[in-house]
């Protein structure tokens, strides 16, 4: 883990930092010093429910006051996360199962994803569709169709099949160093923003 990382074990730091909705309010002070205003304004919440939310941080032992800034009437503090990173073992968290962890987590995301490329398909072409088949494998696969266009700056596709553990891991790996790859793309000024969507599981099913 990244140096600095504090292991999370508390059962109220675990649910807070378990849950999407709830700890985005420590994304301000997470490995830098914020004041309360800064981070309510970075939020764009109101300073009540920042100020709620703070003091929930600070009684699960998140985030600690760094700084006091002396000023007529009422000083200023600074505050900072506790750690420059927390890991959350999955035992620790209450969610009901992994699995209802991970949909919390990629919903919103995935909404995202399907409302860009809905919009994206429409706008490209009257004439493009879902396509979906029975390929030579006997796997059924849906895809977008036509596959292609020469203006096409979006792509979709889900397929499912046999794998030997072998062949999955070098699957795994061409598609992690493909993100890596992509990451570290430099940008240039006015670079129109793409969501990327990767992902490798086993079915638990046999062929």
């Amino acid at each position: 883990m990244p140096a600095g990382t504090r292991v999370v074990t508390h059962p109220g730091a675990a649910a807070l930092l378990d849950d999407a909705s709830r700890r985005v309010y420590l994304h301000p002070f997470l490995d830098r010093a914020c004041t309360l205003a800064d981070a309510a304004r970075e939020l764009g919440v109101p300073m009540n429910t920042m100020h709620y939310w703070l003091r929930k941080l600070l009684d699960v032992d998140l985030v600690e006051v760094v700084e006091v800034r002396r000023r007529p009437g009422r000083a200023i503090q600074v505050y900072r996360s506790v750690a420059s990173a927390f890991f959350v073992p999955f035992a620790a968290t209450p969610a009901d199962s992994v699995e209802s962890q991970l949909v919390s987590e990629e919903v919103e995301r995935q909404r995202r994803l399907s409302r860009l490329m809905a919009k994206t398909l429409r706008d490209a072409s009257p004439h493009r569709g879902l396509l979906l088949r029975r390929e030579s494998e006997g796997m059924i696969r849906s895809s977008t169709h036509p596959p292609h266009e020469p203006s096409d700056v979006v792509f979709s596709s889900w397929i499912e099949r046999p794998l030997s553990k072998a062949r999955a891991a070098e699957v795994q790996a061409e598609l992690r160093a493909l993100v890596e790859r992509l990451a570290a793309l430099p940008t240039d000024e006015g670079d129109a923003s793409f969501v990327l969507r990767v992902a490798l599981v086993p079915s638990g099913e046999t062929s």
